[in-house]
């Protein structure tokens, strides 16, 4: 079966193992801090412990709440395997991802020469349908005023994720409908989660930058393709009436990308700068959403508003709408199976043309033999004469 693992860390929903007494042991975590977004490719992460003897096998994911489709069967549960080998005494951390298209459990299991060694099963219960947002931050609470946003009725969904959290895949990251680096150090991130960031907003995603004093710190470690401004120093203002009259706003100045463009400025300074890139839209805040006068702006929070309404619904580059679809039981998805599901559906409940009458039939037949007779008998004996 297709399978999608690195052994790398993640800290997520933890479920006890199975039997104190059996010397293999497994905890089970799902999701993006206890969150899971449904259509979407989640981690799974597996702490597995041996306290017996050498384990030579494979470690077996299922979920059974996929309707299949995304590398896996057509229809029924995926199974992901991963090879596990463990010596007596160690411990082994895995990764994989899989997807949920409603709440149901996920199954980790150890089978060994066709037997089953080891299992344990978790639900997912803590799921989300709608806008997911990823914040990448030193400041724990940076960012949670997205949440209040609520852009066209919709709650969004706040994440906060460490490094370890960030995948090496643009695919993966598609979960998240926006992804924000705020007072982070970028460059801490591998070459593969700077790879995936690119090719998550080349191919539809919406990356939002906060900068202001840390700028240097945000951007070290970003490739250029996704920096909408090189910044080169910065500037502290008095005071910022865009931002609801902040006091000592410090803002990251420097020259604009070619395809940057400023949509807010103050004395002269942008404020807030946009930049399609591929299918996807990189904005960024030449301040700091986490800065103190600043996040505790009422003015801020409504820019923060419209931030997230230009990279999701107002943005003609943003994918965050446009594969959007109804899922099972009213939940929003995007995964082909269940936008073929929906439409198997709606071609099912089309109602159905009746036959016509069995002397209208008739009399149809008989004006063809009548009609294509007699001109057939013409145009041959015609053709014949020349």
């Amino acid at each position: 079966m297709a399978c999608f693992a690195v052994a790398i860390g993640l800290g997520t929903t933890a479920v006890a193992s199975e039997a104190a007494d059996n010397p293999l042991q497994i905890t089970l975590h799902v999701g993006y801090r206890d969150t899971v977004k449904l259509g979407e490719w989640m981690p799974v992460a597996i702490d597995v412990t041996n306290h017996g003897a050498d384990v030579d096998g494979t470690l077996e994911i299922q979920a059974s709440n996929s309707f299949g489709g995304k590398g896996g069967p057509p229809g029924g549960s995926a199974v992901y395997q991963i090879p596990l080998s463990l010596a007596s005494g160690a411990a082994k951390h895995l990764r994989t991802f899989l997807s949920e298209d409603y709440p149901g459990t996920v199954d980790a299991r150890i089978i060994a020469n066709g037997r089953v060694l080891a299992s344990q099963q978790t639900s997912v219960t803590n799921t989300v349908s709608g806008l997911l947002v990823g914040v990448v931050s030193d400041q724990p609470s940076a960012l949670d005023a997205i949440a209040t946003v609520h852009p066209g009725g919709v709650a969004p969904s706040v994440i906060h994720l460490v490094a370890a959290d960030v995948p090496d895949s643009g695919l993966v990251l598609r979960a998240f409908d926006v992804l924000a680096i705020d007072d982070y150090s970028t460059d801490t991130l591998t070459d593969g989660q700077r790879s995936a960031l690119v090719d998550y907003v080349m191919q539809g995603g919406s990356l939002l930058l906060g900068t202001g004093g840390s700028w240097h710190k945000t951007l070290a470690g970003l490739p250029s393709a996704i920096v909408p401004m090189q910044a080169t120093g910065s500037v502290v203002l008095a005071s910022a009436r865009a931002l609801g009259d902040a006091t000592g706003v410090e803002l990251a100045t420097g020259a604009l990308s070619p395809r940057g463009t400023a949509w807010l400025a103050e004395a002269g300074h942008p404020l807030l700068i946009e930049q399609p890139t591929g299918a996807g839209l990189v904005s960024m805040a030449t301040f700091d959403w986490a800065q103190g006068s600043v996040s505790t702006s009422s003015a801020a929070t409504a820019l923060l508003r419209q931030v997230v309404i230009r990279s999701t619904y107002g943005s003609t580059n943003s994918s965050a709408l446009n594969s959007l679809s109804l899922g099972k039981g009213g939940a929003i998805a995007n995964s082909v199976a269940s936008r073929g599901g929906s439409l198997s559906q709606s071609l099912g409940n089309m109602p159905a043309l009746d036959l016509p009458a069995w002397w209208v039939i008739g009399a149809l037949v008989l004006v063809y033999v009548l009609l294509v007779g007699p001109v057939n008998y013409f145009a041959l004996r015609r053709l014949k004469r020349r």
